[in-house]
C-alpha cells in the first residue's frame, strides 16, 4: 500500500505538468525550415475573415516575417519563400509606402476560395492587386494562397 501511495504521489503531478506540445513548421519548396510556431491547443483563436487578413497583409507588408502567419502552406508550394521575400522588398522600394486600398471586386471560383481585387495606392504608384484566400476548414481563418500585382 505504501508503494502505491508513493507511486500516485509521483505520477499525479506529472500528469498535470506534462502537456502535449504541438508545433507548426513552415517550410519552403526545398524543404528548408522557414519558421516554427508553438501551438497552444487550449487557446482558440478567433476566425478571421478574408478582409481582416487583407488588412493585416497590407499593414505588415514591409516585414515578410509578419506575413508568414497569414500565408497558406500552398502559397509557398507555388512561390518559394526567398522569392516572395525578394518580390515584397522590391515592391516596397519601387512603389513606396502603402497609403490605402479600395476593394474593387470579390469572386469565389471554388468552395473555400475567394479572390479579392484591390486598387492600392502607394506613395509612388497606384496598382491593381489580387489576393486569393483559402479557408482549409470550417473553423479556420482565411489564409493567403495567391498574390498578384498588375
Amino acid at each position: 500500500m505504501k508503494k502505491l501511495l508513493i507511486f500516485l504521489l509521483i505520477m499525479i503531478p506529472t500528469i498535470f505538468i506534462a502537456q502535449e506540445v504541438q508545433t507548426e513548421e513552415l517550410r519552403d519548396a526545398n524543404g528548408k525550415l522557414i519558421s516554427k510556431t508553438v501551438i497552444n491547443p487550449n487557446k482558440r483563436e478567433k476566425s478571421l475573415t478574408a478582409e481582416e487578413i487583407a488588412d493585416l497583409f497590407y499593414k505588415n507588408q514591409n516585414n515578410v516575417k509578419h506575413l508568414n502567419s497569414l500565408m497558406s502552406f500552398r502559397f509557398y508550394q507555388k512561390t518559394p519563400y526567398f522569392k516572395f521575400k525578394e518580390i515584397m522588398e522590391q515592391k516596397n522600394q519601387t512603389f513606396g509606402k502603402f497609403l490605402n486600398k479600395t476593394l474593387i471586386s470579390v469572386t469565389n471560383p471554388e468552395k473555400g476560395i475567394t479572390i479579392h481585387k484591390y486598387k492600392v495606392n502607394y506613395k509612388k504608384r497606384t496598382t491593381v492587386e489580387e489576393i486569393g484566400f483559402i479557408k482549409e476548414n470550417e473553423g479556420d481563418s482565411y489564409e493567403v494562397i495567391s498574390y498578384n500585382i498588375n
